[in-house]
């Protein structure tokens, strides 16, 4: 875990301030690209399967469905078998060729999936547990420690623990100055609007800087969806919610306020950052168990291509659970050290 570890020899005074970056670790990521991998061969699978048992069961084949298997089936077409050698209407003609190279086709990607299949229970399962530990004894604690950190600049100043504005001014059509609150303003309303720094002002805030910091949260939430979500909803509950839930759960209004990501900071946002390795927990679990039924099955000798089908709603869960920690791992670090330049700003 080269960077992962990286991320720990860096003795800083002020985590928070000097966070750098969780780079995305390469051995880490390999199992979500075999995962990612995995997942469309399936997919590409089950429309093998279907579009074969369409044609075995009809026991004819026309025009149409073999432009569709070019689609599905690499390689369906050839010199000896063009779609203009394919009729109409349903014949025969082609279709115990065309049967063939289907089979033949679908064997081969379930051989290239158990074989992915295999390397997921093996290495994959193995790289997932020494993230887990990476995680939980090396990253959580700076995470933690950078977290304290913001909840004490807030707490130690007396402005930012009574925050309810962060005020900047504009002129009216009549050229008459006027205050404006951005506190409960989108982030992205912010990065649109043309404000002024409040002239001798306490603190005196430059809308300028401020502007600059919102605009990379923003850009950060909106580069990140699955982290955009995580977000949204820790500001929005009021008590902790399973992060299973978070992570399956669909949000339509991807807006955030300062005033939002400020109340992150006030604490129950230590709970979430807290306990993230729940998703690492179910992704071992789930491929654990996985792994068993996988043993259970070939010590049967019975048949593999309806088990490959069958997971492919648990593969799909494991690549989404794995996919939203992974980018919760490389945008938590950044998002905590914008936060508290723009809290460092306005104290």
């Amino acid at each position: 875990m080269e960077n992962l570890n990286s991320l720990i020899t860096d003795e800083d005074e002020n985590e928070a301030e000097n966070l750098p970056d969780i780079e995305e670790d390469t051995r880490s990521l390999k199992l979500k690209k075999d995962i990612d991998e995995l997942f469309s061969s399936l997919e590409s699978l089950k429309h093998k399967h279907e579009l074969k048992d369409y044609v075995d069961s009809h026991k004819t084949i026309n025009k149409k469905i073999a432009k569709e298997a070019s689609q599905i089936f690499d390689g369906f077409i050839t010199a000896n078998r063009s779609i203009e050698s394919y009729s109409e209407d349903n014949t025969k003609i082609n279709y115990n060729d065309s049967l063939v190279f289907m089979n033949v086709s679908i064997d081969s990607s379930e051989t290239n999936a158990l074989t992915l299949l295999k390397e997921i229970f093996t290495t994959g399962l193995e790289e997932c547990e020494t993230f887990y530990d990476a995680y939980v004894n090396k990253i959580r604690p700076r995470i933690e420690t950078a977290y304290n950190e913001v909840y004490v600049l807030i707490s130690e100043h007396q402005n930012l623990a009574d925050l309810s504005s962060i005020l900047f001014m504009k002129n009216d059509e009549d050229g008459k100055a006027q205050f404006v609150n951005t506190f409960d303003m989108t982030l992205k309303e912010i990065v649109e609007s043309d404000l002024e720094t409040i002239p001798d002002s306490f603190p005196t805030i430059s809308f300028v800087k401020y502007k600059e910091i919102i605009k990379e949260i923003c850009t950060l939430l909106d580069n990140n969806k699955s982290f955009f979500r995580l977000t949204k909803m820790i500001a929005d509950s009021n008590k902790p919610i399973a992060i299973p839930t978070i992570y399956n759960t669909e949000i339509i209004d991807l807006s955030m306020s300062p005033k939002e990501i400020y109340s992150i900071f006030l604490g129950k946002g230590l709970w979430y950052y807290s306990n993230m390795e729940s998703l690492l927990d179910y992704v071992v679990n789930l491929v654990n168990l996985k792994k068993y039924d996988y043993d259970e099955l070939t010590k049967t000798n019975a048949p593999l291509s309806s088990y490959l089908v069958d997971m492919q709603t648990e593969v799909k869960e494991v690549r989404d659970a794995l996919g939203f920690m992974l980018e919760y791992v490389n945008n938590i670090g950044k998002f905590i050290h914008l936060c508290y330049k723009l809290l460092n700003l306005i104290k």
